[in-house]
């Protein structure tokens, strides 16, 4: 064999020139391949970092998130409570007899009953939680007969949204309404967010801004979506799910009477009190995470 090729090599007639160029051609394809798989290399690892900063900024967000958002030391805390008074008052007419030894007669006058309601509600949460802006906490005290007051709108994240999964839409925390409102009457709402890291100047990095929209659904949930700001989407959709507990008690009682003399007699007051507690607890857990592909990247 190697005979053969030494003669073909060494041969006049023409054919080593065709095995020369076949042998050219075959390199030349193969150099062509190598460098082109080369540039290819080269464009992916100059995006390499650029792809990897959007991956980490959204995903070290989702990790932050699920960490300020999910878990029972998050959980919030609403109780409401209603005391009904009703005073019964009875003025009594007392007439002494002009004569010595007779008996004072005691005349009972028409009863008035004074039915009045007051409310107190109380927000109370776990750990601290991302984006607080006062103390978890609040309450409602409020005199007899008020009409109620404005739901908190300076709250943290999760009590905002406990506040809107319990009362759904409404605007007032103290009423009979509120009361008897439950969790499974809540209204879906969205919310937008932005998250931001600065470096040791104190200046906002671009590149790693990511920002969020929070959607809470009728039946608890929280859907967050994640995407960094800069460049091509990357997106993650975060789920949670809740945790909902609610308990009522009911007590009565009563008041000591008072008397109250008066010029032809005296007033007396009985008074008799119901309390209604209502207890709503809720927390969220993280059920998925899932990448969200946009039709442009498919």
């Amino acid at each position: 064999m190697l005979r053969q090729v030494h003669q073909k090599l060494r041969s006049r007639t023409g054919a080593s020139i065709t095995y020369a160029l076949l042998l050219f051609l075959v390199c030349a394809v193969i150099g062509a391949v190598v460098l082109t798989a080369g540039t290819a290399a080269a464009g992916r690892v100059s995006k390499m970092a650029e792809m990897d900063q959007r991956y980490y900024s959204v995903t070290s967000a989702a990790e932050l998130l699920a960490q300020e958002l999910a878990g029972q030391d998050k959980t919030i805390t609403i109780t409401r409570t209603r005391t009904i008074k009703e005073e019964v008052s009875t003025a009594y007419t007392v007439t002494i007899p002009d004569t010595d030894g007779g008996v004072a007669t005691v005349t009972p006058g028409a009863s008035v009953p004074v039915k009045t309601a007051q409310y107190k509600t109380t927000i109370t949460a776990g750990s601290t939680e991302v984006f607080k802006s006062e103390p978890d906490w609040i309450t409602y005290p409020t005199p007899d007969g008020y009409a109620g007051d404005a739901l908190p709108t300076d709250k943290s994240f999760l009590t905002q949204r406990a506040i809107e999964l319990l009362f759904g839409s409404l605007t007032k925390c103290n009423t009979d309404a509120a009361m008897n409102c439950s969790m499974s009457a809540a209204a879906t709402t969205t919310t937008n967010f932005t998250l931001t890291v600065k470096d040791s100047a104190e200046e906002e990095i671009k590149e790693l801004k990511v920002d969020g929209t929070c959607e809470l659904k009728s039946d608890g949930s929280l859907v967050i979506i994640l995407s960094n700001s800069e460049g091509d989407p990357y997106k993650l959709r975060l789920t949670f799910s809740p945790a909902i507990k609610e308990n009522a008690s009911t007590s009565s009682g009563s008041e000591p009477t008072t008397r109250v003399n008066t010029s032809t007699g005296y007033t007396e007051t009985k008074t008799s009190k119901t309390v209604l507690v209502k207890t709503a607890e809720i927390y969220w857990t993280l059920s998925s995470v899932e990448k969200i592909v946009s039709a442009a990247s498919t």
